[in-house]
């Protein structure tokens, strides 16, 4: 993993480390003393741990009152909730669908249909909100805002609420003090499939689905600096009869024009000039892998005179998407054999890939597949961020208690404690991690007191 100037140009380093951090729950540790730094998958932290019995000798232990009534979870895309409210309440029609769409009504909210069959459902003047019973995915018809006739309508499917954030615990006005934030300004790469109607399935048929990303980027034509030097013949009247100068010159005039730059897209490998430029940000996807209609090709053969040639991988038609199945439910083929065979873990760019309105008895979206032993062995309704990768320590926040600790310890339990990190500690009969240890060392006495954040259930 490099990330780099190169990588983000707009972006600062702290910026991309807490996207990785409010998105994803990777934290970074620095060892000032071994100048390193180790990434922590903090999920990790919560499963499957070791619990150690802390060895130094505890001289106070002081409960801290915190508190922590709701954590909110969201794009820094994503407007305030008293905005989206808004949108809808006053019939607001530019808002952002990817982020902020949060209308269910529970009279034109179906629930009861697939991808399938709800694209045959789209007709101008369908209103109905579509929530797919296999994928938890949310789809909306929309047609042409400037249409002037119903010809000219167009209706269309289109998916909403995508990248919406969640709020967990109490996280209304009166306890705005009390929410915990993790904002991500990470923008997922969002695609459409562009033959919908035409793709019948991997498994099923021979049409495969193809994907046309949607990127916000502004790009601008340069502009090129032109020069110009016309020349002039003077005669002066002052010159003439002098000894040291003739009685002619000859003048240049240098003008500079700034042009927008002219170009035949058509000429061009990928249909834009040469010369704009794009800054991507924290746009990130997730990558299937090279598709199952990829394939490495030859080219520039015998390059070096020894008969060695250039080879390349050319990426399938459907190489990045933002979710881990398609509209139809499938999975993404990761080793780029067969749909859903490849290993490693599946997940989706959505904070949540499911909606619970109000009025719903639960989330509209099935659940995980488990093995017999209740492994989850393919991720459905926990596949989003916030299931994924930040629900343990969600949890935890919510449910924690924090205390002061007075300790003594020796050097060597101070460095048991620093290569242990992720492992939980038994202090003084109560179960939890150390976050932080504060201490000083001097030649005469060695370690002094230590302090320790400590943070129990």
């Amino acid at each position: 993993m490099i990330a780099n100037s190169e990588n983000f140009p707009k972006e600062s380093v702290k910026s991309v480390i807490s996207a990785l951090e409010n998105s994803f729950g990777v934290r970074f540790l620095y060892d000032p003393e071994k100048h390193m730094v180790t990434a922590r998958l903090m999920r990790n932290v919560f499963k499957g741990r070791v619990t150690r019995r802390f060895n130094g000798t505890v001289l106070s232990m002081t409960p801290v009152n915190e508190k922590i009534t709701g954590i909110r979870m969201a794009y820094s895309a994503e407007s305030d909730k008293k905005e989206q409210r808004d949108n809808v309440r006053y019939g607001i029609k530019d808002y952002d669908t990817e982020f902020d769409y949060i209308e269910f009504p529970q009279d034109r909210t179906i629930t009861n249909l697939t991808y399938n069959d709800i694209i045959r459902q789209v007709n101008s003047t369908n209103r109905n909100i579509y929530v797919d019973r296999q994928t938890g995915n949310v789809y909306r018809i929309k047609i042409d805002g400037d249409a002037t006739d119903r010809l000219s309508l167009r209706p269309v499917l289109f998916q909403v609420g995508q990248y919406k954030g969640v709020e967990i615990g109490d996280c209304s006005e009166k306890n705005s003090g009390s929410v915990r934030e993790y904002i991500s300004d990470f923008r997922p790469l969002t695609q459409s499939i562009i033959n919908a109607l035409d793709y019948t399935n991997d498994r099923d048929g021979t049409v495969s689905p193809v994907y046309a990303p949607l990127l916000d980027v502004e790009m601008e034509h340069e502009f090129l600096p032109q020069y110009i030097e016309s020349g002039t013949d003077v005669d002066s009247d002052e010159l003439k009869g002098s000894c040291a100068f003739p009685n002619h010159a000859q003048l240049a005039m240098r003008e500079e024009l700034k042009l927008e730059e002219s170009y035949d897209p058509t000429q061009t490998d990928d249909g834009n000039s040469p010369l704009q430029e794009i800054e991507w940000g924290l746009t990130v996807c997730v990558m299937r892998g090279g598709g199952s209609d990829s394939e490495i090709i030859e080219y520039d053969r015998g390059y070096d005179g020894f008969d060695n040639s250039k080879w390349r991988d050319t990426i399938g038609k459907y190489e990045m998407y933002s979710d881990s199945f398609d509209v139809k439910g499938a999975e993404f083929d990761y080793s780029a054999d067969d749909p859903g065979i490849g290993n490693g873990e599946r997940f989706s760019l959505s904070i949540r890939s499911y909606v619970q309105p109000e009025w719903a008895d639960g989330p509209l979206c099935r659940d995980d597949v488990r093995d017999s032993s209740g492994n989850v062995v393919l991720r459905v309704r926990s596949r989003g961020l916030c299931d994924a990768f930040m629900r343990g320590l969600f949890r935890f926040l919510l449910h924690r208690k924090k205390y002061n600790i007075t300790s003594l310890v020796t050097i060597t339990q101070l460095l048991d404690i620093r290569n242990h990190w992720d492992d939980w500690y038994i202090i003084d009969g109560k179960v939890g991690f150390i976050n932080k240890l504060s201490y000083e060392i001097n030649r005469a006495n060695g370690v002094g007191e230590v302090a320790i954040e400590f943070f129990s259930f």
